[in-house]
């Protein structure tokens, strides 16, 4: 799942156990997929992370990205469905000029930033 992928590559850290969930797909034509999934994971610093998967988001493809630390929270909206494929395309047309982004400095930004509830 692309979703560890990226929690590996905003922390740094390794993942090293998993405890997941998932309830079937209502419609029998989509299984064995499911409708919702969600994962605890164990990382390898010492910190956990939750991954959230759900099938039906009325307006389209949903991707939200939320970290929260001692000192703060941040939350990205990665892929909205206002926006259509346009970050995707954005993207993709970066990793082809080979500009691919680095990893944030997530941890700064958390010892800088307010808790927003």
């Amino acid at each position: 799942m692309h979703e560890f992928d990226v929690i590996r590559w905003l922390t740094g850290q390794a993942v090293t156990s998993v405890v997941a969930v998932q309830t079937p797909a209502l419609d029998p034509a989509a299984r064995p997929d499911v409708d919702n999934a969600q994962a605890l994971l164990g990382l390898s610093g010492g910190a956990t992370a939750a991954v959230s998967l759900g099938r039906h988001y009325p307006g389209g493809d949903l991707v939200t990205i939320e970290v929260f630390g001692s000192a703060g929270h941040e939350r990205s909206t990665v892929l909205h469905p206002d926006d259509g494929d346009e970050p995707m395309l954005d993207a993709l047309a970066s990793t082809s000029t080979g500009s691919w982004p680095t990893r944030p400095s997530a941890r700064c930004s958390l010892a800088t930033s307010p808790s927003s509830g």
